[in-house]
């Protein structure tokens, strides 16, 4: 795949940091964009993408047999680790799911490889308060296991080819904590570089957070709010005439130096270059899938519960490239370089945008696949989503919630539920398929309101590409953080656990009297459960589905789920499927009968079940053994007739 590759030698190191697991098999633009900033000047870079390097860290083999291995003899009260050793079994065996034969990471995950490995991600997200982390980081065993993963990854190597700076992008909050560990290795390794944080995570943390973090850590010399690119601008410039004066840049915050507090500051797309994308990353994908940015900022930029409308211009929060523009973008990429998939990198795509970029595409005959972020607006009519759907989108992913009306006006959505039943009409008549994202408990959501919008999603199941769940947030740099008493929400002293977008220090301890707890389990175990139905709807070849198709007759057994680990303990055998999220226990003489069903390359038939527990179970002891194996994997809804290949 073409591409461009920096020669041996280079000013800067730009590097992106775990964990972003939702970026895995993709190719985030950040470093892409800072490179193009710096290749416009005369000055070299380097990319290296150690968030996809920690995809192979974590799916190497001799690691995921250890963790499949350990064992226990555990009680079902004591399966908290259930899920990671099944991720575990399910990688190793179905590690084609992930990486191809020539090891190319799988761009977007099939079914259930991108779930396997957010699960092994998970001991590894550093979810305390900013400033709790960088204190403990030379204690901390995950910070320790980060540090093998760093000196074990592509990063000694560029760190002795780099002259002047490392670039550090954080634009998600599970990255803060390894980005500091990062930062102090590199000063240990190259105490003659400097060190430059930058992203939203670092524009949204509270001022005297931020100024705590930099005293606790030393490594950093700089850290940049706000627009990146103007700033990244001027520091290596500073480098490149041979003087360091960080704090006179606009938007850049050093030690001892009082940061100002959030302030919006103007978009400045227009000065923003086409990325520049590295050939040896886009070679580590599959089919990448590569961003191309249409505007910073909302148009709508009104949500209360949002983080990024703070990051822009009270009088220009929303700022789009021309759409000619963004096309022909799109189009170098796709005729000069071969890139066939991207997304629009926008917080929503306007309609009249998404019209004239489809017509581009339609018109010059493009081949490609696109998808964007984009908001609930009656100007998508059905023309305009079916030639979103004739130029190659894929999906469209909208912020929904809930469909609530009461919360929806609470939180200043922009649309209400009869626009949004209305908008999903013109999907299905369109013929598009669009992911949401929603969240059940928005500030004062009860449980009656949060199933009734699960009830209403449910007849529109069938064009949802993707749904996902996200519980709450509390943040307190969104217009909920700063009046949450006016959203029903009781503050407590304290910051909170962090999640998925943010980061502990920016998070709120809340109270909401609108659903205890109980119900507020409930609610997410049901949203799950329909995520879970939508991703398992996914067309697949299954036995199953010949079965149901009538291509065979049914001559064998078989998992009904081909997501399923047999997990053996020392006092039981644990099935779990992944599909359904449970576990099942079962006596351990039936081990070796399970297994034999996971791991056979055709149907079970009742005669190998006879023959294996004549050979390896004490039959006296368990009378009629083979129909009680039968009848428990029936009750469990585990097992199915299949297509036998033969006789």
């Amino acid at each position: 795949m073409a591409g461009y590759a920096p020669s041996n030698e280079v000013d800067w190191l730009l590097a992106f940091p775990p964990l972003v697991s939702s970026n895995w098999g993709n190719y985030y633009p950040s470093l892409a964009v800072l490179d193009s900033v710096l290749h416009g000047m005369g000055v070299s870079a380097r990319q290296v993408d150690l968030n996809e390097e920690f995809l192979d860290y974590l799916i190497e083999p001799s690691r995921l047999n250890r963790i499949e291995q350990s064992d226990g003899g555990r009680s079902r009260a004591d399966a908290s680790d259930v899920p990671q050793r099944a991720a575990a079994q399910l990688a190793r065996r179905e590690r084609h799911r992930i990486v191809n034969a020539r090891g190319q990471h799988v761009s977007d995950g099939e079914w259930n490889g991108f779930e396997l490995t957010v699960e092994l991600s998970r001991p590894f997200h550093i979810d305390r308060p900013a400033l709790a982390v960088a204190q403990a980081l030379p204690l901390d065993p995950v910070a320790r296991e980060y540090r093998s993963f760093f000196e074990t990854s592509s990063l000694p190597d560029a760190l002795s080819r780099t002259r002047r700076a490392v670039g550090i992008s954080v634009p998600m909050g599970p990255q803060l904590g390894p980005a500091l560990i990062l930062a102090r290795l590199v000063r240990e390794v190259r105490p003659d570089l400097k060190i430059v944080l930058g992203g939203p995570t670092m524009t949204l943390m509270q001022p005297a957070v931020l100024s705590a973090l930099l005293e606790a850590v030393p490594a950093l010399d700089a850290v940049v709010r706000f627009e990146g690119e103007p700033a990244l601008t001027a520091l290596a410039g500073q480098l490149a005439s041979g003087r360091w004066d960080p704090a006179s840049v606009p938007g850049v915050v050093t030690r001892g130096r009082a940061v100002l507090p959030l302030r919006r500051a103007p978009a400045e797309v227009g000065r923003v270059p086409a990325a520049r994308f590295d050939a040896e990353l886009l070679g580590r994908l599959e089919e990448p899938r590569v961003g191309v940015l249409q505007a910073r900022g909302c148009y709508w930029g009104k949500c209360a519960y949002c983080d990024f409308i703070e990051l822009f211009s009270s009088t220009s929060r929303y700022v789009s490239r021309q759409p000619r523009t963004v096309f022909d973008e799109l189009s170098r990429l796709a005729t000069e370089e071969g890139i066939r998939r991207f997304w629009l990198i926008t917080e929503a795509l306007p309609p009249s945008q998404a019209q004239r970029i489809a017509r581009g595409v339609i018109d010059a005959g493009l081949s490609i696949d696109w998808r964007s972020f984009a908001m609930v607006d009656d100007r998508f009519t059905t023309d305009v989503l079916a030639a979103c759907r004739d130029s190659g989108c894929s999906s469209l992913t909208i912020g929904l919630e809930t469909m609530s009306d009461r919360v929806l006006a609470l939180v200043e959505k922009a649309a209400d539920r009869a626009a949004n039943l209305r908008f999903f009409d013109r999907v299905r008549a369109a013929g598009m398929r669009i992911s949401v994202n929603l969240i059940p408990n928005l500030p004062s959501t009860t449980r009656a309101e949060a199933m009734e919008s699960l009830g209403l999603l449910r007849d529109y199941a069938d064009i949802f590409h993707t749904v996902a769940v996200f519980p709450y947030e509390a943040t307190a740099s969104s217009a909920v953080g700063r009046n949450p008493g006016r959203y029903g929400l009781k503050v407590w002293k304290g910051s909170g656990t962090g999640g998925q977008a943010q980061f502990s220090s920016n998070a709120l301890v809340v109270e909401d009297p609108a659903m205890r707890s109980d119900e507020l389990e409930e609610v997410l175990a049901a949203y799950r459960a329909f995520a879970r139905e939508v991703r398992n709807a996914s067309p697949r070849r299954t036995l199953n589905d010949q079965l149901e198709r009538g291509r065979r007759a049914p001559r064998g057994l078989a998992f009904r789920s081909g997501s399923v680990a047999v997990l053996p303990d020392e006092q039981q055998t644990i099935v779990y499927d992944w599909s359904r999220d449970r576990a099942w226990w079962f006596p351990k003489e039936f081990e070796g009968c399970l297994q034999r069903l996971q791991d056979l390359d055709r149907p079970t038939r009742r005669a190998d079940l006879a023959n294996l527990l004549a050979n390896g179970v004490p039959t006296a002891r368990i009378p009629g053994t083979i129909e009680a194996l039968l009848q428990q994997l029936h009750r469990a809804e585990l097992l199915g007739a299949a297509a036998s290949p033969g006789p």
